[in-house]
């Protein structure tokens, strides 16, 4: 009787226990064609940091393995898609702003410089302006809150 994938039970579970032991360094050499050696050269060549944001990758979770995704649409091997080595965090922001490095500049001058202070300071200019104006114009027919 089949199980899933056209296994038993008992060689299904085999199977899985046996890929799980095989650990993320066959995972890498699979899906990337990394060898170990040539990511721990990149984790040591990174400082063992995140590329982005300068965590450290590896402590409690292995960093993951960004790839650009437009050279793997080109036919490219998945080994030179390989762009370095991300923590979670940043690798999924990558992926929601698809990889476009405009969005990320705009993103810094947005943190930089961000429009919500400037937007405060021109409405209390115009405030200012508009009490100075009001409190010249009291004596104004029709200038009171009656009228409003």
């Amino acid at each position: 009787m089949t199980f899933r994938d056209g296994l038993c039970r008992g060689c299904w579970y085999a199977r899985k226990r046996r890929r799980r032991t095989q650990g993320r360094a066959s995972t890498v050499k699979r899906l990337y064609g990394w060898l170990t050696e040539e990511v721990e050269a990149l984790t040591g060549y990174q400082r063992g940091r995140c590329a982005i944001c300068l965590r450290r990758v590896g402590v409690v979770k292995a960093g993951a393995m960004d790839h650009d995704h437009a050279l793997e649409a080109d036919g490219r091997p998945m080994r030179e898609t390989v762009r370095g080595i991300l923590c979670s965090t940043c690798n999924r922001y990558l992926g929601h702003i698809g990889d476009d490095p405009a969005v990320m500049i705009r993103g810094a001058m947005y943190l930089i410089d961000p429009p919500a202070p400037k937007v405060l300071r021109s409405l209390d200019r115009d405030d200012s302006m508009d009490m100075s104006a009001g409190a010249r114009g009291t004596d104004a027919p029709g200038a009171g809150p009656e009228n409003c």
